[in-house]
Parts: structure tokens; C-alpha cells; sequence
């Protein structure tokens, strides 16, 4: 039998024989015994004979019988005969037979699932067969078994159609979770299961991933589409999963625009906050084995996502170094994790440096015992220490106090490692030198140091003794540092701070650190103050200026007064410096009080008590101005850190407090009142100054303070800056988020009690611009929008800040409703000396509770724009209306609309309607964005809130009369901010941009020709109450730059759709119309910084005739016709600005002219062989060197553009013809060939 076996065998591979001899094998195949040994091994040799086939046939009889015998046969069998059914099928419709066949195998029995995905990616079927196989498979995912799960995802992807991407990348999003170790399926980890190899698995299916992205680019791209859809309803509100990062971090391993592209959604993901930290935890922090191979690619990503400028994107940066060093386990991993921080750390970049510092301290603080085998190498950083700031020296000296220190019962006698011995030499180095900044690092070095040794104090064997060594410690520093206070006062900053962070607790050191503090304050800052005079001190200073007692709030009970004028006027150069520290050691006592004994009744006196300051009259003296803008600085400082001090444990909110603390609360609002009057002094001072030295508008500071509460109140903290600036005063201390809590009386219905609403305004009005700066302020506490939302000066409150600032809208609102909003100060009615006219502005509750409204909406304004989703935007809404997050997104947004704009038809001030409009127009464009990004919709009308707010915006630009200012005069600058900002609203609410940007135009360009027109005739009455004579230029600029956008849109969509070349060509009129209406004016000169500045995004925008072969179209001939006067201009305009001297124009305007030329040639390429054709868009002749006239580019009337750059090549280097270099030279060697690219 065997021989008559292998005769047969042989005989396969015969072409005309092939067909009966595998007929008559394969039927021998069901006559043999699987159980019998022999038989069985006949079989087996049987179907291996059709692994290897020289010749196939293409007889369908061959794989008709193969399958007819493979269902009579044992399972073991059918599974050899499945994989080798590639081999004999050779036709399409063959295949389509075979994936048939293998589809129903796998109806019958899961088990040939294995082998069917082993053999499909071998067969050539066709995609609606392979998409059958496909959703077949995908439906054993939950029941194969975990070691064959990875082959079966490979399979899914590297076989997915177009059809079936969606359906089977949804469907492993849904049933894959990687939580628990053993089975990446469950949702709930099984803590029987030790998981032994759900590493492989993990790993096979990331190498799955990997594999498929790789050989399948269309995977990708369709991948992208579906995470740009996460989120929105079609997917269920779906967010990202592990199997989503893993696909971003494979992507990320590529190279090229598909790594870029997947960073730039990991960075879309992370700001919209689908990219959690949580994700990223539950992504990488328990799948080391699996992205193992991803390392480099993972640490890559992390280092950019901390480079980033986006403070969201840079936190995950810095939560993500730290979830790296713990993950990855090898000590190169950590070692490069610390490597690239490093690298971070000597950047010079202080929002990198600071998110470095960010993550190696969350290392040291969750895996302290993982970080110290790299100590030696972190000696390295000390490298940098001269980079850093205060805070980030701060932060690197605690990290090292965590490497170096001790273990408690080795706190006596320990050995000292490389990085302790270096941090102790270096630390003895800035201590001894007399640069200021390296004794302020040695402080910070030293106390980070002894903060960690005194938190072991308690579990060392001798706790008396360590903590008498760290008082020693301490009284060696103070005595070190009593030789220059303001190194003192530094120190008494740094104790502050470790006293506020907890790394200071002993109470014996506190207690001898409390008395050193407070014999220095007493024995330096107080006099004595009896029956309301001022006693003589121990100083023995004559002053060159006059004496009084100022604030003093406490009456007959004040008996000390802080010594700020004999301090100043002294000398002696070492007691000037002492009030340098006045405000660092009130500080330190302050939190020595309320850890040592809980509260503030020891200096509770400091409160209240006077200020020994100059008699009122030498505000008006000009010869001692300097010395009192120095006095009135350090009185700042002071009084802002009483506020600081008093103000931290106050509730305003709470009922008991009120009454309990009425006294205190009184003092610390007329002290925040206090603060106000200095400041407003102060810049009264500044004014009075320039205008002495003919720098300001000389008038009467205290004759006309009408005229200056805008400076004093919108942008109080830069003027006072300023003024600090310009009598080189000392830098003032900052007010701290509790002086803010003041803000929150005004919800407290006993705040009457405390005191008139009419004295409150002022108060609450200087501490909303301090808030408004803070806003604004790239180091302010108030940055993001939920830092306004989430701000609470206690946990416990149950009023949100947002409803702090509707309350007190409603609160000016009402005052103003109140009082007459007409009457201001007259210069005849004004206060005689400096003292009075400050007292008055001071005092001036109307006008505060005016620019209250303004601020109010300025802050509404910026925290809608910085909210960075709907979610924060309506969770503002719900705060500020009070309504807790109770009613939905729809109700929110209504509810705040309609909240503003009744404050828009209540009031008849043309500030507050704009900044309601402001704030109105804000949400528009923050919920058209949204719908934009394809997000959620809330289920409101937009196009209804469009065509409200545009009504509110048309009503403002064209009914409105500005004068109506609460009696302030409008500044150019200011209105023309307004008015930029009123057209870019009306331009972007508007029906239809291109309609009103025409009608607007017409009006404009009749009221300009009428105003500035080189004829007689009669004056034209402005159609706007904005446009007058002083504003044409502000106009001009507005209109041209909605012009630009209007243009570049229509030519956008034309790309789509050709029709909108009409409204191409509409726009190409206005814009010849508007460029050319300075020639028709007098003094057409004043708008060329405006059509420079403007007519390069024009040109811009021409670049998009060029994509999709758009300039063939016969509609864009009249367009460029329209076009040619314009661009006429606009060149010559170029070439006659050479002789202005203006620093605008000489940088703007080269640039400006090459695009001109550029357009001009493209113009020339496009139209040259078009015959009656004549436009002409400007000359392109200059003269070279030599004095010939030459082209610019090359004369096409006798130019072959076939020849054009072989003619270059072969041109030899000698030719003496004149002009022909240039010409070739600015055809070919430039940027701007004959076809030429943007």
C-alpha cells in the first residue's frame, strides 16, 4: 500500500493528471481508521501531499472534493486539511467558496475559529466574504480562550475593510478593559486570578496593534476620525479607553506626520479631558511588559507634552514623568526618566524648570525609596541652582532634604553621602558670599535642611538635645543674617513658608523662634502713642519734614503707632533697610501666633493702631515728594499685610463671625479703605510730578477729579506700579486670596450692621480691580476660569464666588438706580490740597459702583473665554445665577443671557451696555466654537442667541449716543478700542457679512469724502455716533480688516463651489474702492500705516486662487480686472514709502512689495497666452546696479518656457550681456518660478 501510495504521489504534480489522482487519493481518505496508528499516518501523508504543489489546476472538482472529505474526517484532520486549503485554491470565485466553507466551520463549532484566522489572510477572497469572516470572529472575542486573544485582535485589524473599521474597533474599545491581571476582558479585576500570562497577551495584542497600523495606513486615518468623534452623541458620549492610548502610543513610535498627527491629538484629547491623568494611570501603570518596547517613544512624548506652552498639556506632562518612573522598573528606564528631568532643569525655561521641579517632587514624595539610588547622580542639578527662582530653589532643596536625610535613630551619627557632602559645601559657600541672591539660595538650602532634621526630632533618642541644636541652628542664622535686614527679612519669609507648609512643628523651637521675632519687632517698629500724640522713640533722628499720626482705629485705646517716618528719613543707612523687612516679619509672627496659641489676641493691636507718617500738608510740597512717594510705599506695604494677616481666618459669611467679630472686621475693611487712599495718593503724586516736569496735561490734580477716576480704578495696579517705578519705591507686598473674602460680605445679609453699603462700594470696587489684575496677570492667583468658579476663602461656604459678582452687580446697579449718576465734582466745587481731592475719589461711591460694572463684566468676560469646554462654561452660569449645578446646560446659558441683558436695558450708561454686549457676544463665540468642534449640543437656539446679541450690537454701533458716559470724557485710545471691538462683533453676528460690510463702506466712504474732501462742499452729519473726524483712521483699519476675512472666506469655499466667485469679485470691488479712497481725500498720507498693515493678509488670502487650478475658472478674469487699480496702488505705495521716515513702514513694507510682485507675476503666468486679454496690475521694471532697466521677473513676450532653465544652465559664467543675469537670476534662482508655489 505504501508503494502504491508514493506511486500516486508522485503523480500530483502532472497538470492533466492532477485532478483524478487527488480524487482518488482524497476518497481513500474516509475509508482509513483514525483510531488504527498505520491508517492514520496514511492519512496524515495523504493531505501533507497538498502542502506543496508544483502545478495547480484549475479544476473547482480538486477543492470540491478536498471540502466534501474534510466533513467526514476527525477534528484534528480538518484542521490540518483547513490551512491547506491556500494551497490548491487558485480562482477569485474559488476563494469566495473556501471563505463560504471556513465561514460555516465556524457556525458549527467555535473551535475551528484558531484555525480559519491562521488561514484567511492567505486566501485572495473578496472583501464582502473577508467582512463576513470578520464580524463572525469578532463575535468569539468574549468567548476564545485569553492565550489565542491576541492572534484573534491581530486578525480583526489586519483584515478590516471599510466597512467593518467602525464596527470592530467600537466593538474591542467596548470589550477590552485591561484591568484585571488575568483577563484583559473583565471590568472588575478577580483577585483569585494571578494572571500569570496576561503580560504575553497584553503584549501580543499591543504588537497586534503595531502590526495592523503599520501595514494598513488607511487603518489610521480611519482611527483618527473615530477618536476626533469621541465625545459626541454618535458614539454615546464615549471617552477614551486603554486600547485608545495605546494606539496614540504606537503612533507615537512611528515616524514622521503620523507621530506629529498623534501628538497633536493626544494634545486635543488632554485639553478637552478625555486624556485624564486617571486614563493615563490605568493605560501605563500596571502594563509594563506590554510597552516595554515603547519606552523611548513614551518618554519622548511625555518630554514634549512638559515643553508645551498650554498649562493643561504641561500638568499632564509632569503627572505623567512620575507614573513613568514608577512603572518602567529597570534602572537605564529611571535613569533616563531622571536624565530627561535634568535636561528640563537646565532649560532656562521657567515654566518647563517649574513642571520639572513638579515631578521629581511628587517621585519624592510617593517613591522616595525608588529615588535614592540615584542621589549621586541628582548632585547635578546643583549645577543649575543660579537659573532658578525662589520658589523653584525652594522646591530643589526640599527634594534633596528627602535624598540625604536621615533615618530617626541614626539622626546623631550617620555617613554623609556625595550629595550631602555637596550640598553642605555649597550651601556654606552662598551663605558666606555678599551676593544677595547666593545668601537668599543659602538661606533656602539651610532651613530646607534643619526643617527635616526638626521634623525628626521627636523620634531620635534624645529629642531635647536635636531640638536644642536646631534653635542653635537658628540663632547662628538670625545673628548672620542681622547684618543686612533685608537678608533678615528674607529669612523671616522662608520660616513663614515652612511654617504654612507644615515642615516646621516642634513647639520648643517655635516657642524660642516666637520670642527672638517679637523682642526685634518691638525693639525696632514701635512708639509709643498716648492721648492720641505720638511720644518720642528711642530714635533720635530729627525729621527734615513734620509729624502726624495717621488711620488710627482705635481711638483712645491705641497705645503704639508703627514707626514708618523715622525709619525712612534716617541717616542711618541700616534703619531705612529695617522697614524693607517690616512686612516679611509680621507676616512670620502672624503664623507663629496662630500655631503656638491658635488665634491673633497677642498682636491683634497691630491692627488698629496708628501709623507714624508726614503731616498731610507736605503731600502738596515739592521739594519732599520723593521722600513722601518712599513713606507712602512702605505704609502700602504695611497695610496689605495687616489685611493678609486679619483676613485669613475670617468667614464674612457666617452669621456667629459677623457678630462675634464685628470689631475686627470693621477695622479690616476701613484698612482695605486705608489701602485705597495711599495707592490713590500715591498716583496723584506721580501726576502732580509729571506735570511739573511737562510730561502731563498741566492741570489742577486736585481741581479736576472727574477726570482721572479711570486711571485710578480700571487700571489702578499699573499706575500704581508706575508711580512705585518712578520714585524707585520699594516693590509692594501682594494682597492674598483671603483680602478677597471681603468680596463675599457683600452676600451676608448682617452686612449693613458692619457698615453703610455706600462706604462698602469703594472698598469692594478697589479689591475687584486688584481681582481684575490678578485675571489678567501671568503669575496671578486667578489665571484660569476655575480658579474664579472654584475660589472659597473657606471650604465650608456654601455661596460660589460667581454669585459673589452678580450680588454685587445687583448691589451697584441698585446704588446707581439710587443716586444721580450726572453729578461729579465741579473744578470750582474741587478740594484745595492733594489730601482732599484723594479723600473725595476715595469716597465717590457712584463713580466706584460704575467702574464696579465694568470690572464685573471684564471678569465675566475673560472666564468665559478661558473656559475651555461647555461643562466649566455652564457650570459658571449655574454659579453665578445660584443655582448650584442644579438645572441643565440649556437652562444655564438662557438663564445667564438673559440675566445680562436685562442688565443692558436697565442700564443707560453707554460703558456698562458695551461690556454687557461684551460678555453677551463672548458666549455666542464660545458656543459656536463648540458647535463647530462637533461637541454636544444643549438643546438651545443659537441662531436665535445670534440674532439677539447682533440687535443688542447694531444698537450700540448705530443708535446709541457714546456721550453718555456718566459724565467722562472718552480717550482716543479707549474708543478706539470700542469701536474695533463693536465692528469685529457686528462683522461676526451679522446675516450676511459681505451685504453689510458693502452698505457700511457706502456710508463711511460718503462721511470721509465729505469730512476730508479736497472740495467745498457741504459737511455730511456722521452715520454713525462713532465716527467723528478723530476716528475715520480707526474705521478705516476695521473695515479693511473685515474686508480681508469676508475675502478669504468666500475664496475658501469657492474651492467647493465656484458660484461664490461672484461675491469674490464683490469683494475684490470693495476692496479697489477702499484702497483707493486716500487719493480722493486730503491727507491721504494718514492712512498708509493702515492699508500696509492690512493689504498683506490680502495678498495672503490671493494665494488660494492658485490651489485646485481655481485662476483657470472664466470668472476669476473680471475678478483680477477688478483687482488691478487696487494693486496699482498698492505697488506704488510701496515704492514712494522709501521716503518716509517711519519705523512702521520701512519693516512692513519690503514684505508687503514682494507679495505685490509676486501676485503681479502670477498674473503675467496665468494670462500670457490669453489673447485679447489686457490687464495690467503694475510694472515690474527696476534699474540694477549699472543704471539698465531690468525686470523683476523675465519678460514673457519672447521667452521659450520650454528652454527657459536649460538656456540657465548652459549660460556661461562670462556672458557681458547687461540686465540678462538679473533677469534670469530673479526668474529662476529666487523663489518665484514659473510655476509658482506659496
Amino acid at each position: 500500500q505504501r508503494s502504491f501510495l508514493f506511486l500516486f504521489f508522485s503523480q500530483l504534480n502532472v497538470y492533466c493528471l492532477q485532478a483524478p489522482v487527488s480524487t482518488l487519493l482524497l476518497e481513500k481518505v474516509p475509508q482509513l481508521d483514525p483510531s488504527n496508528e498505520t491508517q492514520k499516518g496514511f492519512m496524515a501523508s495523504i493531505i501533507n501531499q497538498f502542502r506543496w504543489l508544483d502545478v495547480n489546476s484549475e479544476d473547482s472538482a480538486i477543492l470540491d472534493k478536498f471540502m466534501d472529505v474534510m466533513s467526514v474526517t476527525d477534528e484534528s484532520f480538518q484542521k490540518d486539511m483547513i490551512v491547506f486549503l491556500p494551497e490548491i485554491t487558485v480562482t477569485d470565485d474559488q476563494a469566495d467558496r473556501v471563505g463560504h466553507f471556513l465561514l460555516g466551520k465556524m457556525e458549527e463549532d467555535s473551535a475551528f475559529t484558531d484555525t480559519v484566522i491562521e488561514t484567511v489572510p492567505s486566501l485572495c477572497i473578496s472583501n464582502a466574504v473577508r467582512n463576513e469572516i470578520t464580524i463572525k470572529v469578532l463575535d468569539h472575542v468574549p468567548a476564545v480562550e485569553v492565550e489565542e486573544l491576541g492572534k484573534l485582535v491581530k486578525f480583526l485589524l489586519e483584515n478590516c475593510t471599510e466597512e467593518t473599521y467602525e464596527r470592530v474597533l467600537v466593538a474591542l474599545r467596548a470589550q477590552l478593559h485591561f484591568v484585571d491581571t488575568a483577563d484583559p476582558r473583565r471590568k472588575i479585576p478577580d483577585r483569585k486570578q494571578k494572571g500569570k500570562k496576561t503580560a504575553d497577551v497584553e503584549k501580543e495584542i499591543v504588537l497586534a496593534i503595531r502590526s495592523a497600523l503599520r501595514c494598513k495606513p488607511e487603518a489610521i486615518a480611519f482611527y483618527n476620525k473615530l477618536l476626533k468623534r469621541l465625545g459626541a452623541s454618535a458614539l454615546g458620549g464615549a471617552q477614551l479607553c486603554v486600547v485608545d492610548v495605546w494606539v496614540l502610543l504606537v503612533l507615537l513610535s512611528f515616524s514622521g506626520d503620523q507621530a506629529n498627527h498623534a501628538q497633536q491629538t493626544a494634545h486635543k484629547k488632554i485639553l478637552s479631558g478625555q486624556l485624564s491623568d486617571s486614563i493615563l494611570a490605568q493605560s501605563i501603570g500596571t502594563h509594563y511588559n506590554a510597552l516595554k518596547e515603547f519606552f523611548a517613544a513614551i518618554l519622548s512624548f511625555t518630554c514634549t507634552l512638559l515643553k508645551s506652552k498650554n498649562a493643561t498639556i504641561a500638568r499632564t506632562g509632569v503627572s505623567l514623568y512620575s507614573l513613568l518612573f514608577v512603572t518602567f522598573q529597570e534602572m537605564y528606564q529611571r535613569q533616563d526618566i531622571l536624565g530627561e528631568l535634568v535636561a528640563h532643569l537646565g532649560s532656562g525655561n521657567a515654566e518647563e524648570v517649574n513642571g520639572a521641579l513638579a515631578s521629581l517632587t511628587a517621585i519624592a514624595t510617593d517613591s522616595l525609596e525608588l529615588l535614592k539610588p540615584f542621589a549621586s547622580y541628582l548632585a547635578t542639578l546643583l549645577d543649575h541652582i543660579e537659573m532658578f527662582d525662589n520658589n523653584q530653589t525652594r522646591e530643589l532643596f526640599w527634594v534633596i532634604s528627602e535624598l540625604i536625610a536621615p533615618a530617626p535613630d541614626s539622626l546623631a551619627a550617620h555617613q554623609h553621602s556625595r550629595l550631602e557632602d555637596e550640598v553642605h559645601i555649597m550651601i556654606r559657600k552662598q551663605m558666606s558670599s555678599d551676593c544677595q541672591n547666593h545668601f537668599k539660595t543659602g538661606i533656602i538650602g539651610s532651613l530646607a535642611l534643619l526643617g527635616k532634621t526638626e521634623r525628626l526630632i521627636e523620634s531620635s533618642s534624645s529629642p531635647a538635645r536635636c531640638a536644642k541644636e536646631v534653635c542653635d541652628s537658628l540663632r547662628r542664622m538670625f545673628r548672620q543674617c542681622s547684618r543686612n535686614p533685608v537678608s533678615l527679612g528674607f529669612l523671616f519669609e522662608e520660616l513663614a513658608q515652612l511654617l504654612s507648609q507644615g515642615r516646621l512643628t516642634n513647639e520648643k523651637v517655635l516657642e524660642y523662634l516666637n520670642g527672638m521675632v517679637q523682642e526685634e519687632f518691638e525693639s525696632i517698629y514701635i512708639d509709643e502713642f498716648q492721648n492720641g500724640k505720638l511720644q518720642e522713640g528711642e530714635l533720635t533722628t530729627s525729621y527734615p519734614m513734620p509729624s502726624e499720626a495717621w488711620f488710627n482705629l482705635d481711638d483712645e485705646d491705641a497705645q503704639v503707632a508703627i514707626r514708618i517716618l523715622p525709619l525712612s528719613l534716617s541717616y542711618d543707612k541700616e534703619e531705612q533697610l529695617q522697614l524693607a523687612k517690616l512686612p516679611a516679619q509680621i507676616c512670620l509672627m502672624q503664623t507663629l501666633e496662630k500655631r503656638l496659641s491658635k488665634s491673633l489676641e497677642a498682636i491683634n493691636a497691630l491692627l488698629g493702631c496708628p501709623l507714624h507718617l508726614f503731616a498731610k500738608e507736605c503731600l502738596d510740597s515739592s521739594s519732599q515728594r520723593k521722600d513722601v512717594a518712599q513713606i507712602l510705599g512702605y505704609a502700602i506695604s504695611w497695610c496689605r499685610e495687616i489685611l493678609n494677616t486679619f483676613t485669613d481666618d475670617l468667614n464674612f459669611l457666617d452669621e456667629q463671625t459677623l457678630e462675634t467679630e464685628s470689631a475686627t472686621i470693621k477695622k479690616v475693611i476701613e484698612r482695605a479703605e486705608n489701602i485705597y487712599f495711599l495707592e490713590t495718593c500715591l498716583i496723584l503724586l506721580h501726576q502732580k510730578a509729571k506735570e511739573k516736569r511737562g510730561k502731563g496735561v498741566k492741570s489742577d490734580a486736585a481741581a479736576q477729579p472727574a477726570a482721572r477716576e479711570h486711571v485710578l480704578l480700571l487700571g489702578m495696579n499699573q499706575e500704581v506700579e508706575k508711580s512705585a517705578k518712578y520714585f524707585s519705591t520699594k516693590q509692594f507686598r501682594p494682597l492674598r486670596r483671603s483680602c478677597f473674602g471681603i468680596l463675599f460680605l457683600a452676600c451676608s445679609p448682617g452686612h449693613g450692621a458692619i457698615k453703610d453699603e455706600s462706604a462698602l462700594i469703594p472698598v469692594w470696587t478697589y479689591l475687584l480691580q486688584a481681582l481684575h489684575h490678578q485675571c489678567y496677570s501671568r503669575d496671578g492667583i486667578f489665571r484660569t476660569s476655575l480658579d474664579i468658579v472654584e475660589f472659597k476663602t473657606f471650604e465650608e461656604e456654601q455661596i460660589d464666588f460667581p454669585f459673589v459678582l452678580h450680588t454685587l452687580q445687583k448691589s451697584f446697579l441698585d446704588h446707581l438706580a439710587s443716586q444721580d449718576e450726572t453729578s461729579v465734582p465741579t473744578a470750582a466745587a474741587g478740594p484745595e490740597c492733594l489730601y482732599d481731592a484723594t479723600s473725595a475719589l476715595v469716597k465717590d461711591s457712584c463713580t466706584a459702583a460704575s467702574f464696579g460694572l465694568e470690572l464685573i463684566s471684564d471678569i465675566t468676560c475673560d472666564t468665559i473665554k478661558k473656559c475651555n469646554n461647555v461643562s466649566n462654561l455652564c457650570k459658571f452660569f449655574d454659579c453665578f445665577l445660584g443655582n448650584g449645578g442644579g438645572c441643565d446646560r440649556a437652562n444655564s446659558i438662557t438663564g445667564f443671557l438673559n440675566t445680562v441683558s436685562a442688565h443692558y436695558e436697565k442700564t443707560s450708561s453707554f460703558d456698562l451696555k458695551f461690556k454687557s454686549v461684551q460678555t453677551i457676544v463672548s458666549v455666542y463665540q464660545k458656543l459656536q466654537a463648540e458647535e463647530l468642534d462637533g461637541g454636544d449640543q444643549p438643546g438651545f437656539d443659537l441662531e436665535q442667541i445670534r440674532h439677539e446679541t447682533f440687535l443688542k450690537v447694531n444698537h450700540l454701533l448705530i443708535e446709541v449716543d457714546p456721550s453718555s458716559l456718566s459724565a467722562r470724557k472718552l480717550s482716543n485710545a479707549r474708543k478706539a478700542r470700542i469701536i474695533d471691538q463693536l465692528i469685529k462683533s457686528y462683522s461676526f453676528l451679522c446675516e450676511d457679512p459681505l451685504e453689510s460690510l458693502h452698505e457700511t463702506m457706502t456710508f463711511y466712504e460718503r462721511y470721509v469724502k465729505s469730512t476730508l474732501g479736497k472740495g467745498k462742499g457741504s459737511k455730511m452729519e456722521s452715520p454713525y455716533p462713532l465716527l467723528d473726524r478723530q476716528s475715520i483712521m480707526v474705521w478705516y483699519s476695521s473695515l479693511f480688516h473685515w474686508l480681508c476675512k469676508t475675502f478669504q472666506k468666500h475664496l475658501q469655499e469657492s474651492l467647493e463651489d465656484t458660484s461664490e466667485l461672484g461675491k469674490v469679485h464683490q469683494c475684490s470691488a470693495l476692496f479697489t474702492k477702499l484702497v483707493l479712497l486716500p487719493r480722493k481725500v486730503e491727507k491721504g498720507n494718514l492712512f498708509l500705516k493702515h492699508i500696509v498693515q492690512n493689504g498683506q493678509s490680502f495678498f495672503d488670502a490671493l494665494a488660494i486662487l492658485d490651489k485646485n487650478d481655481l485662476h483657470k475658472n472664466d470668472k476669476v478674469l473680471p475678478i483680477l480686472k477688478e483687482l488691478q487699480k487696487g494693486v496699482k496702488y498698492i505697488h506704488t505705495i510701496c515704492v514712494e514709502c522709501k521716503t518716509q521716515k517711519n519705523s512702521f513702514l520701512a519693516s512692513k513694507v519690503p514684505a508687503l512689495k514682494r507679495s505685490v510682485e509676486r501676485f503681479i507675476w502670477k498674473c503675467v503666468l496665468w494670462l500670457h497666452k490669453k489673447e485679447d486679454v489686457s490687464v495690467e496690475m503694475g510694472s515690474l521694471k527696476h534699474r540694477d546696479l549699472h543704471g539698465n532697466v531690468v525686470l523683476s521677473q523675465l519678460d514673457l513676450s519672447n521667452f521659450d518656457f520650454n528652454q527657459a532653465r536649460d538656456m540657465y544652465d548652459n549660460t556661461s559664467e562670462t556672458e557681458t550681456e547687461k540686465g540678462t543675469d538679473s533677469q534670469r537670476s530673479l526668474l529662476l534662482d529666487q523663489d518665484l518660478p514659473l510655476s509658482y508655489e506659496c
